[in-house]
Parts: structure tokens; sequence; C-alpha cells
């Protein structure tokens, strides 16, 4: 018995309904997926690039495309070894991990609050704390005030060149 492509149609429009009837599906259980803090970052921050809980890209894929741009995903096979070294560096604040995050342009940062990440950002006064629950901590990274002592010292002859 074949099926007809009328009946794979409405299976398919059903699911998609039902996936959106669904929005809430992660709010059930804030351990697994901080919603409320991701939902900050989208409406707040959505226009940076982002990096993240590695469990929490799919979230922020579903829900802020194509707004957001967040720096991995849940699907391990598609970022490379490299990135999600990256990413393990990152997380545990190993090697040159705020070099790292500069070259990959992240300007927010959503991580669990106990991450040693955290624990570091919330040293640094280049990152600024802009949520905060029991499941997630946002940082926002700040533009960089120049002030006088930046801006090197030239020393320079104004003289004309002499002639010979």
């Amino acid at each position: 018995m074949r099926s007809s492509p009328i009946v794979a149609a409405m299976a398919c429009i059903l699911l998609l309904a039902w996936s959106r009837w669904c929005n809430d599906y992660s709010y059930h259980d804030p351990q697994h997926i901080p919603a409320n803090a991701l939902r900050h970052v989208i409406d707040e921050h959505g226009d940076k690039r982002v990096f993240h809980h590695h469990d929490w890209g799919g979230w922020l894929t579903w829900y802020g495309w194509p707004k957001v741009k967040n720096w991995l995903d849940d699907r391990a096979e598609v970022q490379g070894q490299q990135h999600l070294m990256e990413y393990q560096d990152l997380m545990a604040v190993r090697g040159d991990w705020e070099r790292t995050l500069v070259e990959q342009g992240v300007e927010v940062i959503c991580v669990p609050p106990k991450s040693s990440l955290a624990g570091q950002l919330n040293l640094r006064r280049s990152w600024q704390e802009t949520y905060r629950d029991d499941h997630a901590v946002v940082y926002l990274r700040r533009l960089h005030t120049l002030t006088v002592q930046d801006i090197p010292v030239r020393t320079h002859d104004t003289s004309l060149p002499k002639s010979h």
C-alpha cells in the first residue's frame, strides 16, 4: 500500500503545527534549558555574537533565528573538533580564553552561574552582568572607554628635513 503525497503533506503540517503549539516545552525544565535567561539574550542582545553553554544552542537557534548569532549549538557532529575544543577551553578558562572570545567576536556570554567562566567574568571589569537566575547568568562585553592613558605618547620631529 502506497501512501499518498497528500497524507504525507498533512502529516508534515500537523508536525509543524504541533511543534509551534509546544513552544513552551523547554520552559518546564529550567535546569536543562534556562529559557528565561535565553529569552533575555534574544530580547536584549539578540543582534550580538553569543557564547553559551553547548546544550542551549539548539534552543537559541530555534527561537532566535535569524536574529541571534550563537557561537555553537548542540549538534556536535557539525561543529568540528577544533571548535568543540575551543568551547571546552573557554568553559574551563584554559589557555588564552580571553583572546579567543575577542577573535571570535563574542559580545554576550550566557553560562551556568557556577561555571568557571562565570567566576572569571565576575572578576573582569570588561564584562557586565545583565541577567542572573539560579540556572544561568548573562554577561555583556562593556564598550571600552578611551582615556588619556590609552593614547600612546607620540614623539616625532616636526622640523623640515635638512637639505644636503
